[in-house]
């Protein structure tokens, strides 16, 4: 076939067999595809990883209650399970709980709610909560019922009860920041029995 390029080979001298210009479109697409899948993978486990140093996770160590706490991703101890300090929150801890607890309560806009919480609350939590529809929180007129107190508690994070005067409860989770900065990081409805 003299003078003109072979079909076959798509001109060229390897014996390789031409593709379809249609094959080579589907694919580079298929790569594109993989690529991209490849980059939101990357992405999401990065995200993952900054949100687990934004929340601090709970280290092992002694409870108030002289039980271990769970092991979790990050808190493996390096050289012993027995912590070397504090064994919890300090109590000043529940001052801040008492203080998100007021701010959450507030019946205003969401830009007031949102400056009243974030000094007290992780960015984060702060925006979930200004959307929090407001008939949805405890009625107009209730306090708090005394201080937060501590149910468990490791150096690195606390979970408080907090009462309320109509008989109802949240259970929130403060985490240490460092430098004696404590924010809470969760709020979550407190026992039915926090009812009666």
């Amino acid at each position: 076939m003299r003078g003109r390029p072979d079909v076959y080979s798509g001109g060229s001298d390897d014996g390789e067999p031409a593709r379809p210009p249609r094959s080579r479109l589907v694919i580079a697409a298929g790569v594109a595809v993989a690529v991209l899948l490849g980059a939101l993978v990357v992405a999401l486990l990065q995200d993952d990883e900054s949100d687990d140093s934004s929340t601090p996770a709970p280290t092992a160590g002694a409870t108030t209650s002289g039980a271990s706490a769970p092991m979790t991703r990050g808190s493996m101890p390096t050289t012993s399970p027995v912590p070397s300090g504090p064994t919890a929150p300090p109590d000043s801890v529940a001052g801040v709980v008492g203080r998100f607890a007021k701010a959450w309560m507030q019946r205003t806009s969401a830009e007031e709610r949102r400056r009243a919480l974030a000094p007290v609350a992780t960015a984060s939590l702060v925006d979930g909560l200004v959307l929090t529809d407001v008939s949805l929180l405890p009625p107009p007129g209730t306090r708090l019922a005394g201080e937060a107190t501590l149910q468990s508690g490791t150096p690195s994070q606390g979970i408080y009860l907090q009462r309320f005067s109509d008989g109802e409860s949240i259970v929130v989770t403060a985490g240490n920041f460092g430098s004696g900065r404590w924010l809470v990081v969760d709020v979550q409805p407190g026992p039915e029995s926090a009812a009666g």
